[in-house]
């Protein structure tokens, strides 16, 4: 009874078993996230974090994390393993690069003295990216079912 409760309980946070295709699939993309969160953070708000410059470290995380989600897909099984890890990097690059370059123009527009503002608009944008990329994907594969 009480394993009953234990897998309800990690159903609740979004924990699954320790298998090979958890780990990659869904275990890695997680820490990208955490990690494009931080990166998030840390190009709003640098003096939020250590003084050492993370930025490089959450980025690969970021891409890192994103290049097993899209690879993981069930829309890119079909295509061959070589392609299909070239294709998730290239995505997950464009992703990561692109919110940094997006993070950097808004940045620039915020008031230099209200890192407050700065931290939740990262946030905020970075939830939204994640958010709506995650979104594309689901209906891009249910489209690909039909």
């Amino acid at each position: 009874m009480s394993e009953n409760k234990e897998c309800k309980a990690c159903e609740k946070f979004g924990l699954k078993p320790l298998t090979r295709e958890n780990v990659f699939y869904h275990y890695f993309p997680r820490i990208g996230g955490l990690c494009y969160t931080g990166l998030a953070v840390n190009l709003m708000n640098p003096d939020l974090l250590p003084k050492k410059d993370i930025t490089n470290v959450l980025l690969l995380g970021t891409l890192f994390g994103g290049t097993f989600y899209l690879y993981g897909l069930p829309v890119h099984r079909e295509i061959p393993n070589n392609k299909r890890g070239l294709y998730s990097l290239l995505g997950s690059s464009l992703f990561g690069l692109g919110s940094v370059l997006g993070w950097a123009v808004l940045r620039s527009v915020v008031p230099k003295e209200n890192a407050a503002l700065a931290t939740v608009l990262g946030l905020a944008t970075g939830g939204v990216v994640i958010k709506l990329s995650t979104d594309y994907f689901n209906d891009v594969q249910k489209i690909a079912k039909k």
